[in-house]
């Protein structure tokens, strides 16, 4: 007997969450370079299992009812699985943010370079116009 699931549909990405270990320099990008408002923290102490860290659960209004979200671990480094590498693996986790039209996305990028952010490049893939910074 093969069972019937019910429809139902997403309504979008509500948040996306990551670790930082940079809390002053996430929060001054975020809020201060990009404009998205802090909107909600949660501190966190004792949650999950004994091992588990302290923590700050903060969240930036991205647009349209999403967040982007992140875990300060308080008291943690950064393992070193975890670092940057200039490599194709780590290049490929990214934000994308969308933008009406190619004049907001210019737009943007002279927002960016005024904050003193170099822009890493800017191209056109297919159908869609980015700039990587």
């Amino acid at each position: 007997m093969t069972e019937t699931l019910p429809s139902v549909a997403l309504n979008g990405v509500h948040h996306t969450a990551r670790p930082t270990w940079k809390l002053k320099e996430t929060v001054e990008f975020y809020r201060d370079i990009m404009g998205l408002p802090l909107i909600h923290c949660i501190a966190a102490k004792g949650w999950g299992p004994n091992n588990h860290p302290d923590f700050l659960h903060f969240f930036f209004d991205s647009g349209n009812g999403s967040t982007i979200a992140f875990f300060y671990y308080i008291g943690t480094e950064r393992p070193p699985e975890l670092e940057q590498h200039e490599h194709h693996f780590h290049r490929a986790t990214h934000t994308a943010w969308q933008v009406p039209d190619f004049d907001t996305l210019n737009l943007w990028r002279k927002r960016i370079e005024g904050k003193g952010i170099e822009i890493r490049y800017q191209l056109r893939h297919e159908v869609i116009e980015s700039i990587y910074f």
